[in-house]
């Protein structure tokens, strides 16, 4: 297969985030660069050219992109807590691997029939088949390029960083699964045919391949796209399928949003103020002190010799004394006023304001300030903020899209049509992090009350009191 990746760097022409141009790409760039911030939020619909985005075109039946999905997908490179959720959410869904449901066991489990302990997290989560789920890994890994969790990792990272994410399917001359691969979320385009039916469609790949575009069926729709007369496939040489992942949104119809858009004014701002602050530490033409003179006129070898006084006091002779004394009339008389430009740059007002933009970015990215390594004043070593933390976001963020990326490779991958030999009809879940880590080791109450339950006359439910 050939290498079907393209770039999704916004810096290729060689500028440098905080830097290397007159004009630094920032977080505004995702809408438009041109645009004021208050306009952001709205400008994200629809792209500057694109005026059908998030609607069919009328020449080809391509659904454009309703927002900039390759910058979307490079802000992870803009803000370091944007990123760091970004990672999360992916360690947090797929990081901990998939496992082959036992559903004998899972039966007997629920039903009370088995012991606690043969049921994973207590029964409340399908028992997974280990023996099983390694056969499945040691097929699936050699479907891939890297593996199979470094597949699943890409997809996730397009599902959670633009909403949208597609796995490419190949088959053999059996018409059997033989390989996987990743598709780069802004390359793909949804495709409709001629008679504009909604639920008629393919995929088209936009990267330069084959000095063109390349097209994709849907899951077992190959037959559909090869008897559509609108779609040539004379310069393809093969026809692959295309499992699609897509976080549903109301704003728009045929590609999904990722729920952290809201938090893109915030980011614009902060990577401004850094810009601000990055000029002032390199000294990139941002001024120190401002003297005002007033009272008097000043002739222009006043001025000259003042100059020379005041960067005679910089340098390296900076801290000696400079004095300059100018004449002036009992009427008319001079005052200086210094100001320092620099104090709201060293003062804290940067810091508060960026501890308040990445709490804002976290909470858009519905991970809790913890898990995103951000540490909130008042909790610093809070007795089992860690365990709440991973408990809320599993149950309210993680569970959910895990049982969407299970449910869509149990009809696809896993079919009993067209599903991956020796394994149709088989039914996976993803992992949890209950199921990865001693949750018990980071609650500490508990720990401290199985210290006083175990130390010599002492009542737990005295607490730690002496």
């Amino acid at each position: 297969m050939e290498d079907r990746t393209s770039s999704n760097n916004p810096f290729e022409d060689g500028t440098a985030a905080f830097g290397g141009s007159s004009t630094p790409w920032v977080a505004g760039d995702l809408v438009s660069s041109k645009e004021p911030l208050r306009k952001s939020l709205y400008k994200v619909r629809d792209l500057p050219g694109q005026e059908a985005s998030g609607r069919k075109t009328q020449e080809s039946g391509k659904v454009l992109h309703p927002f900039n999905m390759e910058l979307a997908d490079s802000m992870i490179e803009v803000s370091p807590y944007h990123g760091s959720c970004q990672a999360t959410l992916v360690s947090a869904t797929v990081g901990c691997g998939l496992g082959v449901i036992d559903e004998e066991a899972t039966s007997q489990a629920k039903a009370g029939l088995a012991q606690s302990s043969t049921a994973d997290a207590a029964g409340k989560l399908p028992v997974i088949d280990h023996e099983r789920t390694e056969e499945l890994y040691d097929k699936l890994d050699a479907m891939c390029e890297h593996d199979f969790d470094h597949l699943m990792a890409q997809v996730a990272g397009n599902y959670w960083g633009v909403g949208n994410a597609y796995m490419e399917c190949g088959r053999d001359s059996q018409d059997q699964l033989a390989s996987l691969y990743w598709l780069p979320a802004p390359d793909v385009y949804r495709t409709h045919y001629l008679d504009k039916r909604r639920d008629r469609f393919y995929f088209t790949l936009f990267n330069g391949y084959n000095d063109g575009e390349v097209i994709f069926s849907r899951w077992r729709k190959m037959q559909e796209v090869r008897s559509a007369d609108e779609v040539s496939l004379e310069r393809q040489e093969i026809l692959n399928e295309v499992v699609d992942f897509t976080r549903p949104t109301t704003r728009w119809e045929g590609y999904g949003a990722p729920h952290w858009l809201a938090a893109v004014p915030y980011m614009d701002v902060d990577v401004r103020a850094l810009q601000r602050v990055s000029d002032y530490m390199f000294n990139g033409g941002m001024p120190q002190n401002m003297l005002f003179l007033g009272g008097m006129p000043i002739n222009g070898e006043q001025l000259l010799k003042m100059r020379e006084v005041m960067s005679g006091a910089s340098g390296s002779r900076q801290g000696q004394s400079a004095l300059f004394t100018m004449p002036s009339s009992s009427k008319d008389r001079a005052w200086v006023e210094h100001i320092k430009v620099g104090d709201s740059v060293e003062g804290t007002g940067f810091q508060d304001m960026h501890g308040t933009i990445n709490l804002s970015v976290a909470s858009a990215n519905q991970v809790p300030p913890v898990l995103a390594g951000i540490t909130t004043p008042g909790k610093m070593g809070a007795a089992n903020e860690m365990a709440q933390a991973i408990m809320t976001m599993q149950s309210n963020v993680i569970s959910p899209v895990q049982n969407y990326l299970a449910k869509r490779l149990n009809r696809t991958l896993f079919s009993t049509i067209g599903g991956l030999a020796g394994f149709t009809g088989t039914k996976v879940r993803f992992k949890t992090w209950h199921e990865a880590m001693d949750m018990a080791a980071l609650n500490t109450v508990a720990r401290q009350r199985e210290q006083v339950a175990a130390a010599p006359d002492r009542d737990p439910d005295e607490g730690l009191k002496r």
